[in-house]
This record gives structure tokens, sequence and C-alpha cells, in this order.
């Protein structure tokens, strides 16, 4: 993350003993879930850490099965607290600019969902349109047909806030003031639907003053 974003090293205490033997997966899903969809700068920081504490503190109950339901509330509280916390982080770096997420459904996985969300984030001329809230969304689909995922043309669906742009590959009639409005706010949302399959991702990135 670059400045004016310092390191990023979260501490999750977590005293409960329930999720001790398998927090390293659970810390992994988290993790994957949220601090790694946060698409600031373009570029790894070597200070970034995440650490989390189960010492187990409260006693109770170990709990040694993935798939057991006590495993199950504990990953979903991880993951509710630390997608919390990841989108903080972005609205920290959105402080002069504005904070942007982009939602990625119907894809092939979930991992192809995220493979085109970060494209989109990552893209100069969608990045230029949301910071000048400029109503031009050709950026997004160069992204997402650049993005390298199985796409279907044909069954494109864009959505920018509640505002459809897009529908079955085709340009939708819209108002454009509407649009404008949409892209105007500190925080904007953006949803691709490829409509090839049930995976489905969201990223968090920002934008810059220098970009406005």
């Amino acid at each position: 993350l670059p400045p004016p974003v310092p390191p990023l090293s979260p501490v999750l205490p977590a005293g409960g003993s329930g999720g001790a033997p398998l927090a390293p997966a659970g810390v992994g899903q988290g993790r994957g879930k949220s601090f790694e969809r946060v698409a600031i700068g373009g570029e790894a920081s070597p200070n970034d850490a995440i650490v989390l504490l189960a010492n187990g503190s409260a006693g109770g109950p170990l709990v040694g099965d993935l798939n057991s339901y006590e495993f199950g509330a504990f990953q979903e509280a991880l993951d509710y607290l630390c997608s919390d916390l990841a989108q903080q982080i972005a609205r920290e770096a959105a402080a002069s600019g504005k904070l942007v997420q982009i939602h990625v459904r119907g894809a092939s996985s979930e991992a192809d969902a995220r493979q085109v969300a970060a494209a989109v984030a990552r893209s100069e001329a969608a990045r230029w349109a949301f910071a000048r809230a400029t109503p031009d969304w050709s950026g997004v689909l160069v992204a997402v047909g650049a993005s390298g995922v199985a796409l279907r043309p044909e069954a494109l669906e864009l959505r920018v806030g509640s505002v459809a742009v897009m529908a079955e590959g085709v340009a939708l009639r819209f108002d454009q003031s509407a649009l404008v409005q949409a892209l105007s706010g500190p925080e904007l949302e953006l949803t691709v639907d490829l409509h090839v399959g049930a995976g489905a991702a969201t990223v968090w990135t920002c934008t810059a003053p220098s970009e406005g």
C-alpha cells in the first residue's frame, strides 16, 4: 500500500480455543477474501502482515474439523472482521480521492471473478472515468476483455450504482445525469455480471487526487 497508508499490520485477538488448531486455515481464507482484495498503488509492501492470536485463554473445547458447525461459525466471524478492516484501509487511502467497490458476478470461478475485478481496478482508463465522474464505461469493458478469463460478450451486464448501462452485451439507454450522480459521490459501486458461472468476488480500490 502506498503513502499515506501506513504498513498493514492488523492483529486479530481470538481468545477462544475453538479455532486455535485450525487458525492458519481460517486466517488464510479470511485474508484471501479481504486484505488481498484491496488493490491500491499496484505494488506489494514487504512490511504488511496479519496476525491472528488464538491462545485458548477463553476456554472451551478444541475444534479440529474444518467442516464442523463450530469452525464454520468461527470462520464466518473472522471473514466479516477481515472484510470490515480491509474496507477501512481502502477508505483511509481514499481520504482525498474516491472509494471504488468493484463487484464481479457470474464468473466461471471465484478466482476468475477476482481476476476481472483486479483488472478493472488497475485500469487507468476506468480509474480516470471514476475520478472525474465521466459517464464513459469503455475503459471498464476493455479491462474486462483483457483480464484473460472466459467471457461471453453477448451476455455481459454492467451497472454503475443502480444505473444499468449494459445488458446481454448491448449498451442500454440510460439517464446520463443519474449515471454522473452515481459516479460523483465519495464512494461508488461497479457491478459486472459475466453470466458464465456462479463465481463472485469484490475488490476495493480508490482514486488519487492526481487522477481527478
